[in-house]
């Protein structure tokens, strides 16, 4: 994305990857303040593409490493359990990855 516009937009990748492949993770804002990494992701706002890239390339392996722990802890798992009772119908429609994005996106 970079090679094509010259612009760093993480959170829109990740939404692009997250919507082809429904395994991985989404990047936002209220994903990074919830799992603590916004002022880790604030510290390179102005540092340059090179720096940035790397960076966030090392958030978000963190992001995908907590999503899996969490998926497979007992509390993941019974946040995964209480969404689908709250949502019987997305039970089998969406992934364990997708319903703690929404978990994390509406914790505000």
């Amino acid at each position: 994305m970079f090679k094509e516009s010259g612009k760093i937009e993480v959170s829109f990748v990740s939404k692009l990857m997250a919507t082809i492949d429904p395994q991985l993770p989404i990047w936002d804002k209220y994903v990074l303040i919830n799992l603590g990494k916004i002022a880790e992701w604030e510290k390179f706002r102005s540092a340059d593409a090179e720096e940035r890239i790397k960076e966030a390339s090392k958030i978000y392996a963190y992001i995908k490493c907590w999503y899996k722990s969490f998926i497979e802890d007992d509390y993941g798992k019974l946040c995964i359990a209480k969404f689908d009772e709250a949502l019987p119908a997305y039970r089998d429609k969406l992934t364990d990855i997708k319903k703690i994005d929404y978990l994390l996106w509406g914790k505000r």
